[in-house]
């Protein structure tokens, strides 16, 4: 059951404690979306009131929705704040900056606290009881609590925030509103000292400046008297109202976590799951600290906030990593913007694998996720050279095959035989120019077939079945193809040098006698000191490589080749312009000197033309055609 109640902000001066679960998100309004609409609204209520007739103009914040804890005798009502966390600690932020700046302006002489700084700190603070010492009302999510503290118990007087209001010209506070946009380099000593020393939400220390300047500001401008600031503080206090949904103890909050007001941010679907694993976990006898802390505080860290693309929507990492995640378990149809209910919907199945284990759930979910992390970000020390090539050529369809995988902990050697399997198929479409639209529903497709499976994949299998598949799409590049577009196509013209120079290393390895690239130990894997991609015929040709019949039709030809592979390869750094440009000789001799790389053995070559270039590629294929082979039907 549940009442629903309107309310306005004096429901604070009661002893009332609103906590935040543990696991609900950090502090995430902002600026330009939040709080300059906050304060603009909360002006327009003082100057309705100043320019008409004097009444309070009422302004609708939005609902709130709370659940009934049970309590201590001598204490006040407590409740869960299941909606609504952003508003009410925002309000609470305004409350304590509003309080400080009126005893800045009117009590700053005064030893003692103002019967002001006293009322306005009855809406932030419980009073200190017989069982209970005087603590701020509301109790924020974890990763929050000792910044917002800070902001309620000390405000102004706190040295941190002190110092940021010493600037009279607001540049630290500008360097705050460009947190995310800043290289690590410019970021104010304020800023990092609050990133470093709090490693929590420095946003909360934003929105209390802001708010203090612009309420003093107001003020100054306006020059208000004391009497006019407690006209503009009851306005506020008794024209913000809010719809109060309180729920009983033993109600089930879930159904509303996808309802957000207009204002707020809305919640990301991963953000919707770790609320409901939660939801069920506090029921039970575990510990919630305990499990928030081995598992979800994972998710703290900036990189799944971060933003990324999946077709026409811009979602963050986090989110893509759950639609990656839903895939792996072969989830069918899924929507990006209908993964809360994906997922819910298959916990729901008799087949959900953690059905009666909420830990499970919640480590499956977290594992795979550091597994996701590895991914896209890599490392030094578990890195496997088919996740380099992935992120070089922005290849993420295969990242569910790959989690599949990983969590079947198929025997290393099977896998590296995947991986290399995986990587010749992709390499060949790339050489040849195929579109990796579609190749979704490929990694799909595999899945599909390993779930169906009683038997662990093998590289050998899995090729097999996407011989065999309908789809001519998905069909395996011949050697005959692969070599043609590898001599003929304009590689550089439409790829990115990342991209050529694992192509190019991985060859120059292949010279070198080096381990295939899956098999090796990633530590030994070829590395270059600030690689680059050369044009031996440089691409301004005109002046040093003059053609014998200068034909409209020979320059055609030549402009084509010196875009393929066969002309291409690497140096550490750049040749100078001299070298790079002057004719052959010159420029043989200073690749020989600049590097000492396999693939740049140019000893053979007297001349350097259209028939050298496709003579390279060929002997470039010989090497390429062992790297990433044909892998045969063997089921056919």
């Amino acid at each position: 059951m549940f009442s629903f109640n309107k309310r306005d902000l004096n429901l604070l001066t009661t002893p009332i404690t609103l906590e935040i679960p543990l696991y609900q998100r950090s502090y995430a309004w902002t600026l330009n979306e939040q709080w300059k609409p906050l304060w603009e609204d909360i002006k327009n209520i003082y100057e309705s009131a100043s320019l008409g007739d004097g009444k309070t103009t009422q302004h609708f914040f939005g609902t709130i929705i709370l659940q009934h804890e049970a309590r201590d005798a001598g204490e006040g009502q407590k409740f869960l704040v299941i909606d609504g966390q952003q508003r009410l600690t925002t309000i609470q932020i305004f409350i304590a900056a509003f309080r400080d700046v009126r005893e800045s302006l009117f009590y700053s002489n005064v030893d003692n606290k103002s019967s002001s700084f006293v009322s306005s700190n009855n809406y932030l603070i419980n009073h200190e009881t017989y069982n209970r010492k005087a603590e701020p009302k509301l109790r924020p999510s974890k990763r929050d609590t000792e910044l917002f503290n800070m902001i309620i118990k000390e405000g102004i007087l706190s040295p941190l925030i002190s110092d940021i209001l010493k600037d009279e010209n607001n540049s630290v506070l500008t360097k705050f509103f460009t947190y995310d946009e800043l290289l690590p380099g410019e970021k104010s000593s304020v800023t990092k000292k609050i990133s470093e020393v709090f490693k929590s939400n420095s946003s909360l220390i934003v929105a209390y400046c802001y708010f203090y300047w612009q309420i003093k500001s107001y003020f100054a401008e306006r020059k208000l008297e004391e009497k006019q600031v407690q006209k503009f503080w009851d306005l506020f206090i008794g024209g913000f109202e809010f719809a109060s949904i309180e729920l009983a103890k033993d109600s089930d909050p879930q159904v509303i976590f996808e309802c957000i007001n207009g204002r707020g941010v809305p919640l990301l679907a991963i953000d919707l799951i770790k609320n409901h694993i939660f939801l069920k976990t506090s029921k039970t006898d575990h510990d919630l600290d305990q499990l928030y802390e081995k598992y979800w505080s994972k998710f703290n860290e900036d990189i799944w906030s971060e933003d990324t693309r999946i077709g026409r929507f811009k979602i963050p990492f986090a989110d893509v990593f759950l639609l990656h995640y839903l895939t792996s378990y072969n989830i069918p149809n899924l929507k990006v913007e209908r993964l809360f209910n994906h997922y819910i919907h298959w916990t729901e199945n008799d087949n959900f694998p953690f059905k009666h284990n909420i830990e499970q759930e919640m480590a499956d979910v977290v594992n795979n996720s550091e597994y996701y992390k590895l991914l896209i970000t890599g490392s030094e020390n578990n890195d496997v050279p088919f996740y380099n090539f992935l992120r070089r050529f922005d290849h993420s369809t295969p990242f569910p095959l790959l989690m599949l995988l990983n969590r079947l902990k198929i025997e290393k050697e099977q896998f590296s035989a995947i991986c290399q399997m995986l990587e010749s198929f992709l390499i060949r479409r790339f050489i040849c120019g195929m579109p990796s639209q579609g190749l979704n529903h490929l990694f799909i497709y595999l899945i599909n077939h390993i779930s169906g499976s009683k038997t662990e994949p093998t590289a050998t299998e899995l090729t097999s079945v996407i011989h065999n598949s309908t789809n001519k799409a998905w069909a395996w590049i011949s050697d005959e193809d692969f070599k043609q577009a590898w001599i003929e196509n304009k590689l550089y013209k439409r790829s990115n040098s990342n991209q050529v120079l694992y192509i190019l290393s991985q060859i120059n390895d292949k010279m070198s006698n080096l381990p295939d690239p899956q098999l090796r130990d990633s530590t030994v894997s070829y590395k270059l000191n600030n690689p680059s991609v050369e044009h031996i015929l440089p691409q301004e040709w005109e002046e040093n490589w003059e053609l014998s019949d200068n034909t409209q039709e020979n320059r055609a030809k030549r402009d084509a080749a010196l875009q393929t592979i066969g002309n291409l390869t690497i140096i550490s750094g750049k040749l100078n312009t001299f070298a790079s440009n002057k004719n052959w000789q010159t420029k043989k001799d200073s690749l020989q000197r600049n590097s000492q790389l396999k693939i740049n053995d140019f000893e053979r070559y007297s001349q350097w033309d259209e028939n050298s270039i496709s003579e390279r590629a060929k002997d470039l294929f010989d090497y390429a055609q062992k790297i990433w082979k044909f892998w045969p039907n063997l089921r056919a």
